[in-house]
């Protein structure tokens, strides 16, 4: 009766040892497989990341792309489909053509009849249709001046496509007088100032060998 008690009490107490191992290698084994998955677990953090980047990175490739329209919908361009002379040119604008006078500059008269040619005014009128003829640009309008003048053309400021002014330049290059009507307009002291200095340079009509410096 004790020996088989005895049988008992060790088949009972190798059951439980038995027990025991097998938890400790479970255990050891689910470790062991967290830490292998560890690096998985890892990797799909990464990609996660490089996802968010990628989202990240398309919003700024479009607001790109919305800054690209908004600037080009805020500045539209015209093709100039003549230049009639140095101050004046006729632009398309949608299916019709405008005639457009430059504000604050005005060139040697070459085209009205009732005056003659005017000193340096082909000379003025052949840069204009070298520099524009064909090109786009862009118009400012000037909120102290009138939008049309007593010939219906509009009156603007001309910007080429790299953001020159051209009322400017003709002025710079000694091909037009600064020119104020009535009222001063936006840029009045800038083209009075490069007028002075076109004429300082003798530059262009300013030059005592094309109209002898007179104004």
């Amino acid at each position: 009766m004790s020996f088989r008690f005895r049988r008992k009490q060790l088949i009972l107490i190798i059951s439980i040892v038995f027990f025991i191992i097998n938890i400790y290698f479970s255990e050891s084994n689910q470790s062991q497989f967290n830490i292998t998955a560890s690096p998985t677990a890892s990797s799909t953090d990464q990609l996660v990341i490089d996802s968010t980047s990628n989202e990240l990175d398309q919003p700024e490739t479009s607001t790109l792309a919305i800054h690209t329209s908004t600037s080009s919908s805020s500045i539209t361009f015209y093709t100039v489909s003549k230049v009639i002379d140095g101050d004046t040119l006729e632009l398309q604008l949608g299916d019709k053509i405008e005639k457009v006078r430059l504000i604050g500059v005005n060139t040697p008269e070459t085209v009205d009849p009732r005056r003659k040619v005017e000193c340096f005014g082909r000379e003025a009128s052949d840069y204009a249709k070298k520099i524009l003829t064909g090109q786009k640009v862009s118009l400012e309008f000037d909120p102290s001046q009138d939008q049309r003048d007593k010939y219906s053309r509009l009156l603007a400021y001309l910007y080429l496509e790299d953001g020159s002014l051209f009322n400017l330049d003709l002025i710079k290059a000694g091909y037009a007088y600064e020119y104020t009507y009535k009222k001063p307009y936006l840029y009045q002291s800038q083209f009075q100032s490069a007028e002075d200095q076109a004429q300082s340079k003798q530059l262009g009509l300013w030059s005592v060998q094309t109209c002898g410096g007179q104004k």
